[in-house]
């Protein structure tokens, strides 16, 4: 029987690559002007954010009422994003054996990640949807 390490780093290794895309395709449009988006890649936002009802990829809502998720976003790019590639990297099977050299960027992601959940979760609690 497997001891559970390898079972929970093949499930960060699917966590890291499944949000490199969503931050370099949608994530990023909460920054960069419209006009250097793909159109394609702005009906996905759009698709999104009304689908699941987020009212943070909105495109329509205006960038004055997000500073602080703007912010947010900038932060992600700066410091999330560099750590997710190299994590993908750390979690890969061929190099889990240097794992250990990447607990402490690891652990800062973990704990950038959920500081910065508690004002996004605030806000997707106080914004009223159109479901029951």
């Amino acid at each position: 029987m497997d001891a559970p390490w390898p079972v929970v780093d093949r499930l960060l290794l699917g966590y890291f690559l499944t949000h490199l895309p969503a931050t370099l395709l949608i994530d990023v449009q909460a920054v960069l002007p419209p006009a250097w988006i793909p159109s394609l890649l702005r009906e996905l936002r759009a698709w999104y954010a009304y689908t699941m009802e987020d009212p943070l990829m909105r495109p329509d809502r205006p960038a004055d009422e997000l500073v602080w998720f703007h912010a947010m976003v900038v932060c992600e790019l700066c410091f999330q994003l560099p750590i997710m590639l190299v994590a993908v990297q750390a979690f890969w099977p061929c190099y889990v054996k240097k794992l250990r050299r990447f607990r402490v960027p690891l652990l800062a992601f973990g704990v950038h990640t959920a500081t910065t959940l508690v004002p996004v979760l605030a806000e997707l609690y106080a914004w009223p949807t159109t479901g029951d």
